[in-house]
């Protein structure tokens, strides 16, 4: 990963230093630098995200694991600050580079670049409310959060898939922890005690690349999840309504869905083959 990542930056400041190119040079060599360093950065983004605490505190700091499964050795000193560090980093980035791309005129409306916006932006989101879980590291967590849901909401606008993936649902999911953790930093007593598995459909729309609207489902499971004396307080809901029997998969087989639809488009006619070049056409 770091070596990928060195690569990618090479290959950014090497496109500076050239000449005067056409636009479509331009063009063609921003879609690639942008798709290698979202590429960098959601891989980065998933290698450390599972291991953070689903629902911290206000005073929570970087750490490992508190729900199952639990690791089975402590980690070295400095390990989960880095791992942070890491972490919201790559989520600020993604975040930066669909913003700044779709300022120069390169708007990524595609599925992968989608999947990027949706998890930056509830990573964002997270460390927005517990700015501690990054050592106050994140000082632009709110606004790189904005850019992912300026984004989510072009790309609904754009794709028919995004109405009902990346765009409508994906902003609801992002809403819904929202509320949840405004609810639980406004109140700590109201979610005590209370593990991830008390959000598990919460967490798995989080972590999903296709996803069902669970909206209801969502509502439901923050709600169960307070203290008597919080739940009166809870606005009425209109739709009570919960698809049943959902087909469950888990995110390495989601993973493995997104990149198969990737790698089964490289060879078609047609945006993809401007947005997403060939392997073997990319210069590393």
């Amino acid at each position: 990963m770091a070596a990928f990542g060195v690569a990618a930056e090479a290959r950014r400041l090497k496109g500076r230093r050239r000449g005067v190119p056409t636009i479509e040079d331009l063009r063609e060599e921003l879609f690639r630098v942008v798709y290698l360093n979202l590429l960098y950065y959601v891989s980065t983004l998933m290698l450390h995200r599972e291991y953070f605490p689903f629902l911290p505190t206000p005073e929570s700091e970087p750490r490992g694991p508190v729900d199952q499964p639990m690791l089975g050795a402590p980690a070295p000193e400095g390990w989960w600050d880095d791992s942070s560090r890491l972490l919201f980093g790559a989520a600020e980035h993604i975040a930066a580079i669909l913003h700044e791309a779709s300022e120069c005129g390169v708007h990524l409306m595609t599925p992968f670049a989608g999947f990027c916006a949706f998890s930056a932006g509830y990573l964002n989101l997270y460390v927005a409310k517990y700015p501690r879980m990054n050592l106050g590291r994140s000082p632009r967590a709110s606004d790189c959060l904005k850019m992912c849901l300026d984004y989510l909401e072009k790309f609904r606008l754009v794709w028919k898939i995004a109405d009902g993936w990346g765009g409508t649902r994906k902003i609801k999911t992002i809403h819904h922890a929202s509320v949840l953790y405004e609810r639980a930093t406004e109140d700590r007593t109201r979610y005590q005690g209370r593990t991830r598995a008390d959000f598990d459909t919460l967490h798995q729309s989080v972590h999903e690349f296709r996803v069902v609207d669970r909206s209801d489902a969502h509502t439901r499971e923050i709600r169960g999840a307070e203290r008597p004396s919080a739940q009166a307080t809870w606005p009425v809901q209109g739709h009570e309504h919960e698809h049943e029997h959902e087909h469950e998969l888990d995110t390495n087989t989601l993973l493995n869905q997104l990149f198969a639809e990737v790698s089964n488009n490289l060879d078609e006619q047609g945006a993809w083959s401007q947005w997403w070049p060939a392997i073997d056409q990319v210069d590393l």
